[in-house]
C-alpha cells in the first residue's frame, strides 16, 4: 500500500494490493490478486476550435480516477508432463471530470465557461473502461523444453461515458456484453544446437 500528496494542486493518490495463494494438494492450487488505486489530479480534456476550424482553446480538467483489477487463477497438474491453468482477470478504470480550466499561454490554468457536456446533456469526457479476460491453457510436454499448448481465450472490452454504476453493477453489465472467443494450438519445440551440429557433421 502507499500514498502520495501534491499540495500545490491538492492532488492525492493512494493504492493497495493483496495477493493470496492456497495450495490444496501437490496437484491443485488457487491464487487471487486484488489491486485498487484512487486519486485525483489535473489532466488534458479536449481542444476547442472556432467556426474557421482554428484552435481557440485547450481545456484541462480536475478529475477523479479509480482503477481496480482482480485476478483469479487455478493450476492443476495431471502428472509431470501435462497440466491445466485457468486465469480470469477483470480490469476496471474510470475517470470522472469535476471542473474545467483553460490552458494559458505560460502554462497556467485559468477559469473557463466550458462545461464538458455533449449535445445530449451528458458528460463528454468521463470514461468507464472494462477489460475482462478468461484464459484456459492445457499444456503437454512432448520433449524436454518442448510443449504442445491448447489455448482457449474469452475477451470482453467495453467503453462508455457512464461512471455512475458501482463495482458490482458494472461487473454485471460487462458480463452481459458481446464476447470474443478464440481457440489456438501452439507447438514450441526446443532444438539443441550442439546435438544438431553433431548429427549434421556425421
Amino acid at each position: 500500500t502507499g500514498q502520495w500528496y501534491r499540495p500545490d494542486w491538492e492532488q492525492n493518490f493512494r493504492w493497495w494490493g493483496v495477493y493470496f495463494r492456497y495450495r490444496v494438494s501437490n496437484k491443485l492450487s488457487f491464487n487471487t490478486e486484488i489491486n485498487y488505486e484512487r486519486g485525483n489530479g489535473r489532466g488534458f480534456a479536449t481542444k476547442l476550435y472556432d467556426e474557421a476550424d482554428n484552435l481557440s482553446d485547450i481545456i484541462f480538467g480536475t478529475r477523479d480516477m479509480v482503477t481496480a483489477s482482480n485476478v483469479v487463477g487455478l493450476n492443476y497438474t495431471f502428472n509431470n508432463k501435462m497440466g491445466l491453468t485457468l486465469r480470469v482477470r477483470h480490469y476496471w478504470s474510470k475517470v470522472k471530470y469535476e471542473e474545467f480550466f483553460s490552458l494559458g499561454s505560460t502554462g497556467e490554468l485559468n477559469d473557463t465557461d466550458y462545461l464538458g457536456i455533449d449535445e445530449d446533456g451528458r458528460p463528454a469526457h468521463d470514461a468507464n473502461f472494462n477489460a475482462m479476460n478468461v484464459d484456459l491453457v492445457y499444456f503437454f510436454q512432448i520433449a524436454p523444453g518442448s510443449f504442445l499448448n491448447f489455448v482457449w481465450k474469452d475477451a470482453i472490452h467495453t467503453f462508455t461515458n457512464n461512471t455512475d454504476p458501482d463495482y458490482f453493477t458494472n461487473v454485471r453489465d460487462v458480463s452481459r456484453s458481446p464476447q470474443v472467443n478464440s481457440i489456438s494450438l501452439r507447438l514450441t519445440y526446443f532444438i539443441d544446437y550442439l546435438t544438431l551440429k553433431k548429427s549434421v557433421s556425421r
